[in-house]
């Protein structure tokens, strides 16, 4: 009797601690889907300021469709509950956004006006940032089969890890505008792992 109690108590405290990961896995799927819907926002309005060009406007509407289509299928996903599918589908909708304005643009440098109340929002966003590009370096790299850009892109996450990690530090002891500092350094080499796998980033 006492073996089957404590049987019961051992699947018990099992299934809690599945659940308890399982609540976190959807918590960070969650916050890394809002941080790539905030860039993809973010870009929308100069791909739609480019639906006037005549040069490039039907380009852009197609892109545009393209961009929301995708982004419709996140939401549903994210509806019903299959975060993994809607954080795929919003990652390949940035990717597309990034891809359509690089090709538009034609070389032309593409700037965005953020502000911030304090460095701990500034630090904060780049935080949400870093996550969504490493997650998107993540999902590159188990495609690409070439070791020296394998070895090349974790050499350059290994880096960024360690520039984020010191960042928390600095966070933590409040001194934010060092940690936001860190932050950027660190997507730096988050970027150039991203172009070692062939996306394009600006």
């Amino acid at each position: 009797m006492n073996r089957l109690f404590f049987g019961t108590l051992a699947g018990l405290a099992s299934a809690v601690a599945l659940a308890d990961t399982d609540v976190a896995a959807n918590a960070f799927l969650r916050e890394n889907l809002r941080a790539i819907t905030d860039e993809v926002t973010m870009y929308r309005p100069a791909l739609q300021a480019m639906t006037g060009d005549p040069r490039v406007g039907r380009d852009a509407r197609e892109s545009l469709q393209r961009i929301d289509a995708l982004m419709t299928e996140s939401a549903r996903f994210a509806g019903q509950t299959r975060l993994d599918e809607a954080v795929k589908r919003g990652e390949a909708a940035k990717r597309l956004a990034i891809q359509a304005m690089v090709k538009l643009k034609s070389g032309q440098t593409v700037t965005h006006a953020l502000k911030f109340e304090t460095p701990a929002d500034e630090y904060a966003y780049e935080l949400r940032r870093f996550e969504s590009n490493e997650m998107l370096v993540g999902m590159n790299l188990q495609e690409s089969t070439d070791a020296g850009v394998r070895q090349r892109v974790s050499g350059e996450l290994d880096t960024a890890k360690r520039l984020r990690q010191s960042a928390a530090g600095d966070a933590a002891a409040g001194r934010h505008a060092e940690a936001v500092k860190q932050m950027e350094t660190a997507a730096v080499h988050l970027n150039r792992a991203l172009q070692a796998l062939g996306v394009p980033v600006f």
